[in-house]
């Protein structure tokens, strides 16, 4: 029984590791792909007022892994309640990458200010685009449900999963930048419309 219970343990603690080699990739290759691509078909017209940098990036993504990762860790146990489960990986999913793909999505043609604005104004639909996309990060997680199975094929699993994660945070990084897109063209054509 300890053959198999230790190294799923030692599995289930290094699923955030998964999780973080998926975000970094998708934060420092990805997103200024996406970014890019976004900004200059649909939003062309957009000033960019670089109000973000790759070092508040870093800085975001860390802090808000780390915070993840103690609350995965602290709400691991309630996994074992079906219906918590399916409260609790989402919300914190959502959290994530609410905090990452919002500041990451906005950095190119938002200031500072602007950056804070929308992640405070538009808090909740942020919130909520989040928690759908980390329904979907949490399907990778069902990889390792598998039992002895999973010991056995984890590398092969590990790779699976990691793919699984970067496809569902590059997905989640487009549906961010449409939207935080919008909020921003929105957010300056109030500003505009105050100042006449």
């Amino acid at each position: 029984m300890t053959s198999v219970l230790v190294p799923l343990i030692a599995m289930w603690v290094l699923l955030p590791l998964m999780i973080l080699t998926a975000l970094v990739f998708v934060g420092t290759l990805a997103m200024p792909i996406i970014v890019r691509h976004i900004g200059s078909r649909h939003y062309a017209d957009l000033e960019k007022r670089r109000g973000g940098s790759v070092l508040g990036s870093l800085w975001v993504a860390t802090y808000s892994f780390v915070i993840f990762a103690v609350l995965w860790l602290v709400t691991l146990p309630l996994s074992l309640f079906p219906p918590l489960t399916f409260i609790i990986q989402p919300a914190l999913w959502g959290w994530l990458t609410y905090r990452v793909m919002a500041y990451d999505a906005l950095a190119e043609h938002a200031d500072a200010q602007e950056i804070r604005d929308i992640m405070r104004i538009h808090r909740w639909p942020l919130l909520l685009i989040g928690a759908i996309a980390g329904s979907m990060g949490a399907a990778p997680t069902l990889l390792w449900l598998g039992g002895a199975l999973s010991v056995i094929f984890f590398p092969l699993l590990a790779a699976g999963a990691i793919w699984l994660y970067v496809l569902v945070f590059v997905f989640t990084g487009l549906w961010f930048q449409h939207y935080c897109m919008g909020a921003l063209a929105a957010h300056r054509a109030v500003g505009i419309k105050d100042i006449n």
